[in-house]
């Protein structure tokens, strides 16, 4: 499980009975996280077998994050190892130009 404060990601691990609590990123200096969720594509989970495309290889397997400064922007943080909640910080995108974002959702 993710959390996030105004400007830090946190993996909550539930390895023993007390959850562990691990920083795992932090946005730049002014900006402020306006959302945070695990991407899933629009129809996940009732899409049929079989069905062709498959899901995305990126399905539940990264991270779409908002946040506001100066401008709106978006990230997109690949997860390398769900099971401990490591973004894989090499590889993070960023988009720009946006007014302040208050959700995300994805479509067909």
């Amino acid at each position: 499980m993710y959390y996030a404060t105004d400007s830090k990601i946190y993996a909550m691990l539930y390895s023993t009975e007390t959850p562990v609590f691990e920083l795992r990123y932090s946005v730049p200096a002014g900006e402020e996280i306006t959302t945070l969720q695990v991407y899933r594509q629009a129809d996940y989970p009732f899409r049929s077998e079989g069905w062709d495309p498959p899901y995305n290889a990126t399905n539940n397997k990264q991270l779409i994050m908002s946040t506001y400064g100066t401008e709106g922007k978006v990230y997109i943080l690949p997860m390398i190892n769900a099971g401990v909640g490591n973004i894989d910080v090499a590889n993070i995108k960023t988009f720009n130009g946006f007014d302040r974002i208050t959700a995300i959702t994805t479509q067909l």
